[in-house]
């Protein structure tokens, strides 16, 4: 390696360093979807939700979706699936400290932000 090479290497993992300190926005608590359970109801809210949090997660998300067809004619709910799981993952990175993203404890078709119970 050169010294050039190296240089460069070192930018960029001071870059990445840089990159991995920066703060993701968190939720308020509360709700995001309420009265259905329905792919097709809870996944526009989730994306709605994940822009205002995450816009380049987001567009990475419907990015992958679309390009391999989605909503398509194929196995709709088995892809439905795979982006709820995909949707509440990075929507449970943004969960404010002590709460997850999730169904409510008392109302599994209330799906928001809560708190962690005590066991």
């Amino acid at each position: 390696m050169d010294s050039k090479e190296i240089a460069r290497t070192m930018l960029d993992e001071q870059e990445a360093y840089r990159e991995s300190q920066i703060e993701k926005p968190m939720a308020e608590p509360g709700s995001a979807s309420w009265g259905t359970m329905r792919p097709e109801d809870l996944i526009p809210k989730f994306l709605d939700k994940l822009e205002h949090l995450d816009k380049d997660r987001h567009d990475e998300i419907v990015g992958n979706y679309i390009s391999i067809g989605w909503p398509g004619s194929h196995d709709r709910l088995d892809m439905s699936d795979y982006l709820l799981e995909e949707l509440f993952d990075a929507l449970n990175e943004h969960a404010p400290d002590g709460h997850y993203f999730g169904s409510h404890p008392g109302d599994g078709s209330d799906y928001g932000f809560w708190p962690f119970e005590d066991d």
